[in-house]
């Protein structure tokens, strides 16, 4: 609080005139500092909400708060996981004393990972996390009552949609394709896993100097680099991703697997 002093005169009774002085003390009101975080998350989501919105919603409650919105963070990640980038960004943020979430879900899908923040590392900061709908904020028990509840119905829904996610995978992984990293010398056709040409070509080449000239996994790096032939990624090719792809059983079992399933690919002589 900043305090302006104005110095007056008042009227003396007795002669009319200015006499003693009165020194008046006007506090003026700095507004509370805050920021604003936004999340949507890289999986789909039952309910997800707009990074727009959400930032329509912080700037509005903001003004209608008086509170001066010095920063607004946005991630584009799990709210099942506290390793995000502009979430541990904007915990580091000094000066501020408020939050602003539009949910509880988008600050976080983990209800551990909230109470940990609320206790551990806002509160040694005199901070206060607010939620616009509903609203509650964690500077009152009421608050923190409903922070618990709806904490635990959002990491619940997270992990209910995970695991209906994985489910549907692992039954579409049984005839086609479903999803994660495609084996090199293949390709996906018609949500099918289909040999690729150019790869396979490159593959038998690879097991011919490991198995006939009994090259290291090095030394046949070295042989594709200096024939120029590049990855899959159009980089250089090392140690460490021959002997991954050398290794990989799906050429020699012809199945893919998923998970707990698998799905039966060419085998690759």
């Amino acid at each position: 609080m900043s305090r302006i002093n104005i110095e007056t005169k008042s009227k003396n009774k007795m002669g009319g005139g200015f006499g003693m002085k009165q020194n008046l003390k006007f506090e003026k009101k700095v507004p509370v500092r805050a920021v604003g975080y936004l999340r949507v998350s890289i999986e789909p989501e039952s309910n997800s909400v707009s990074l727009d919105m959400q930032r329509e919603k912080i700037e509005a409650y903001a003004k209608a708060m008086g509170w001066e919105l010095i920063r607004v963070y946005e991630d584009r990640d799990s709210g099942l996981d506290a390793n995000r980038k502009m979430l541990k960004e904007m915990l580091s943020q000094e000066g501020i004393r408020k939050i602003l979430i539009y949910r509880l879900d988008r600050f976080s899908r983990c209800l551990r990972d909230t109470l940990n923040l609320i206790h551990d590392v806002l509160r040694p900061k005199g901070i206060e996390l607010t939620s616009i709908e509903p609203n509650f904020d964690s500077a009152t028990p009421e608050g923190m009552f409903f922070m618990s509840i709806h904490g635990s119905v959002a990491e619940y829904e997270a992990r209910l949609l995970g695991k209906r996610l994985t489910d549907c995978r692992l039954k579409a992984a049984k005839s086609r394709y479903a999803g994660g990293g495609i084996p090199y010398g293949f390709k996906v056709k018609d949500k099918a896993l289909v040999e690729s040409r150019e790869e396979v070509e490159v593959l038998r080449k690879m097991r011919k100097l490991r198995q006939n000239s009994h090259l290291s996994y090095p030394q046949i790096a070295r042989v594709l680099n200096d024939e120029g032939i590049p990855t899959r990624q159009g980089k250089k090719w090392n140690a460490g991703t021959v002997f991954v792809i050398l290794k990989r059983s799906t050429y020699r079992t012809g199945r893919y697997r998923y998970g707990s399933s698998a799905c039966q690919v060419s085998r690759i002589a």
